[in-house]
């Protein structure tokens, strides 16, 4: 099992892909005081609402397609 992520304070956070796993890495990142977390997904194009099951995630930014 791998440690848990525990000093991200003011980090930028790059998250690929918004599924389970993503989410996961991205509610992680926060809770480890990351400043700004931004997640890309290729299923679409421009930059979107957060994903459903995402919007207590603070910080969290995703984008939409494959030009970001």
């Amino acid at each position: 099992m791998a440690a848990p992520l525990r000093d991200l304070a003011g980090l930028v956070v790059g998250v690929w892909g918004v599924g389970k796993e993503g989410l996961s890495m991205a509610r992680t990142a926060s809770e480890a005081g990351a400043a700004r977390i931004d997640a890309v997904d290729d299923a679409g194009k421009a930059r979107v609402a957060v994903p459903e099951g995402s919007a207590a995630i603070p910080r969290l930014t995703v984008y939409r397609g494959a030009e970001h």
